[in-house]
């Protein structure tokens, strides 16, 4: 038996600064889809709590790096011009990295690089000034995950967000990164989501839901209806093309399978239409 608790569809953006594009083709989010319980399973929940769900979302496939890393920079000064310098030093933080761009080779994760100039020392101070940290990130092999550098632009001082892969330099860290994958949501503003929220028994014993949908970013659901059922003679309530079979309560807890989902909608016109809200009480 699974114990659902209440759930929010829409994750929390977590923002990551800088939208570089080192070269190759530019990455797009890619829909993420969230659909609970498992359908044929019986599952309980409590009056309030969500019973099914489905719906969808727009992220990133990218990276968390869990340990701060630093590097130097391929060659100082200006190679083509005969002179040559220290080359500038980098340190990157904890922090989710989104995949930026792609060539036939590697994958370039967009994050946040702090510069060092001249001999520094490499230091993590805190204090920082937001102005000293420019765009840049890991370059990761799509054949080997343990092949990992740092990118940022030749140009430290200048930020251009679409300069090609030639105005970068790269260098590998001095320390082992530690990766793992995190998902990175991008924008609910095409999402949708459909829901049915258990309210409780009535006194004759009819049970009653809200059934919910939600589309874009909006705060509020794009239309509501209380539902009433009474689960004496069938069994199975039907709503909006899930199917959910009651098989009891006890006190606050409802007791139940999923044997349909909601479907996906195909275009807006599957979504019920906002005029129609039922107040509720």
């Amino acid at each position: 038996m699974v114990y659902l608790h209440q759930s929010t569809l829409f994750l929390a953006t977590l923002i990551v600064a800088g939208c570089a594009s080192p070269f190759g083709t530019k990455l797009p989010p890619v829909e993420k889809t969230i659909a609970f319980p498992p359908v044929n399973e019986s599952v309980q929940a409590d009056e309030g709590m969500i019973l099914v769900a489905n719906g969808n979302f727009y992220a990133y496939d990218g990276i968390e790096l869990l340990n701060t890393i630093n590097a130097r920079l391929g060659i100082g000064g200006n190679p083509s011009q005969g002179f040559r310098g220290t080359p500038p030093k980098v340190m990157l933080r904890p922090q989710y990295l989104f995949p930026q761009s792609e060539d036939e080779k590697f994958i370039y994760y967009t994050g946040n690089v702090r510069f060092y100039y001249g001999g520094a020392p490499i230091v993590d101070d805190p204090g920082t000034a937001p102005s000293q940290w420019k765009v840049g990130g890991l370059r990761i092999s799509k054949s080997d995950w343990n092949d990992v550098v740092i990118w940022a632009p030749r140009h430290d001082r200048v930020y251009d967000p679409e300069f090609p892969a030639k105005n970068f330099r790269i260098g590998r860290s001095l320390e082992q990164p530690r990766i793992r994958t995190a998902v990175i949501e991008r924008s609910v503003r095409e999402a949708w989501a459909k829901e049915l929220i258990y309210r409780g028994p009535a006194d004759d014993g009819a049970l009653n839901f809200i059934y919910q949908e939600h589309k874009g970013d909006a705060k509020s659901p794009l239309y509501r209806e209380d539902i009433r059922f009474d689960p004496t003679g069938d069994p199975v309530l039907t709503v909006r093309g899930a199917r959910i079979e009651i098989e009891g309560t006890h006190d606050n807890k409802i007791f139940y399978k999923v044997l349909d989902n909601f479907p996906s909608p195909q275009s807006a016109v599957d979504f019920a239409s906002a005029e129609t809200v039922t107040p509720l009480e």
